[in-house]
């Protein structure tokens, strides 16, 4: 499959109404009831935060066929969702204090300077979320990355993913690094476990700043 990715005003330019429902269909989905969208003009407002976000979409032709009304059917439907928070700290970590909530303005996303975390002598992007249909997170991701680095004068590059054995393993094989960094009730209401030993409500977050060093 070949995958276009957008960021930027290129989201919100070519965005329609029918790639939004998809990406709420799919967030909804994904999530539950932890970060439900409520409607696809919540999720707009998200990409005009002026925050970073990255939506890969399947770039492969699809045969015109009238009799078919699938939503699903139609050329550029969008397959990923990459959603990250740029945020300012004292320490090269994301605050203790950060919940989704707090962070993400209640899922509605703000811009830096407008949230909780505005002031600070770091500057960090926060990886919220990334959300696709199988087998494209990791491609979403390492795109973003290679963007992050390429293109912009970030530095320091952590996760807000849940504090799970399946999600770290995930993310040290795309090249992040596990640090000390707890938040705990993070995300609060996110019960998804597949280990005993996972704490889903909890953040750990992993740094992709080393890779991002090394890229750039």
């Amino acid at each position: 499959m070949a995958i276009e990715f957008r960021t930027g005003e290129e989201i919100t330019k070519k965005i329609t109404g029918k790639d939004l429902e998809k990406l709420t269909m799919m967030l909804n989905d994904a999530w539950g009831s932890f970060k439900m969208i409520r409607n696809p003009q919540i999720l707009l407002n998200r990409f005009r935060s002026g925050q970073l976000f990255v939506v890969g979409y399947d770039n492969k032709k699809k045969k015109n066929d009238e009799n078919n009304n699938n939503d699903n059917n139609y050329d550029n439907k969008p397959i990923s969702i990459l959603e990250t928070m740029l945020i300012r700290n004292d320490k090269i970590e994301i605050p203790t204090d950060a919940t989704y909530d707090r962070l993400t303005n209640q899922g509605l996303w703000i811009s830096t300077e407008d949230s909780f975390y505005a002031k600070g002598k770091h500057e960090i992007l926060v990886l919220v979320d990334i959300t696709s249909t199988k087998g494209y997170g990791s491609k979403t991701l390492q795109f973003a990355i290679n963007h992050i680095a390429m293109n912009t004068n970030i530095e320091h590059v952590l996760t807000f993913s849940p504090y799970t054995v399946k999600v770290q393993k995930w993310h040290i094989k795309l090249g992040a690094e596990l640090t000390e960094n707890i938040i705990k009730m993070a995300r609060p209401g996110y019960c998804r476990r597949s280990h005993p030993s996972d704490r889903p409500e909890d953040v750990n977050p992993l740094s992709y700043s080393k890779l991002i060093k090394e890229i750039s």
